[in-house]
This record gives structure tokens, sequence and C-alpha cells, in this order.
């Protein structure tokens, strides 16, 4: 489940939020994946625009949305949050030449189940937000959270050290 955000900005800000439902569309194909190390994802297409362009912008949306971390996580692609993507994707292109189009997505975490694992990234996570980023255009924030970081108390730990290395090769 995502939210769908619908910012308008006059000194204040105020926002709408909408639930937006998936619907099934046939899987993805994953990038290719290497044992050790976490493919980037892509580039948005459309990055945000430099501040001073944008100073005058009162409207606009974005989604929200967080946990995607599933059973399949380092097997196949994580179909569920695939679903959402599908639906993120038709919301993006719905509002692309509205007054209020989507300006990008965020994220809130727990992405993989072991943020440990490259594996898991690769496989599982990685190709899901390269069709947000490419097809959709717009740029991806993640926030990560325990499951991709690990919730380990001591900041020095070797297994909170993998996952953040993890999370900042994916995040590039």
């Amino acid at each position: 489940m995502a939210l769908f955000l619908n910012a308008v900005s006059s000194g204040a800000a105020a926002t709408c939020v909408f639930l937006l439902a998936a619907a099934p569309v046939s899987g993805q194909v994953a990038p290719p994946a290497t044992a050790d190390t976490v493919v980037a994802i892509a580039k948005p297409r459309n990055p945000l625009p430099a501040e001073a362009q944008s100073a005058k912008t009162t409207c606009f949306s974005l989604i929200a949305y967080g946990d995607t971390r599933g059973l399949r996580d380092g097997v196949a692609e994580q179909y569920e949050h695939g679903l959402v993507v599908d639906d993120m994707l038709r919301t993006i292109t719905r509002l692309e030449r509205s007054p209020e189009p989507v300006r990008f997505v965020l994220q809130s975490g727990d992405v993989v189940v072991n943020g440990r694992d490259p594996k898991q990234w690769n496989v599982s996570f990685v190709s899901l937000i390269n069709r947000i980023t490419t097809a959709g255009g717009v740029p991806y924030f993640l926030a990560p959270s325990n499951h991709d970081v690990t919730s380990a108390g001591d900041l020095e730990s070797p297994g909170r050290k993998e996952g953040l290395e993890n999370y900042l090769h994916a995040v590039g």
C-alpha cells in the first residue's frame, strides 16, 4: 500500500492523502546480481530541478510508502512490491501533465528482510525501483530502517556496517 501525497504550498504546507490500491500486472525481470556488491538504483530520467528553478512551485505531488520486504527476498523480485510500483507508475503518468505532477517517491525503509545480503537488494528490489526512476522518471529517496541496516544497538557492529554499506551502494 502506498500513500499518494498531494502538496499545496502557500506559506504553510497543506497535504491531502489518498491510498493507492495495487492491481495485478505481470512480473518484471531482475537485473543480474553479483554475490557481494549491491547494484546502484538507476538515476531518474527527470531529476529534481535546482532550488532556484522551483522556488515559485506551489503545487506538486509525491508518493510515500514503506516496508516492502518479503518471503521472496534474495530469491525473486518482490511480487507484491511490483504491484504497488505498477500503481505508482499509473499515478505518475496520470498526473504528469497536471498542475500537481508527482515530483518524487519516498520510501520509509524495510525494503529487504536482511540488508546485509546483497542478493536481496539485487534480485528482489533494485529492478523495481529502476522502474520508478526510469519509466516513471522521478527521483526515489529511501530512509533506511532496521531490516536494511540491522537494529544492532552498537553503531560499530560489523552487521550494521554491512547493511549500511549495501544501502549506500543501492542509493548511489
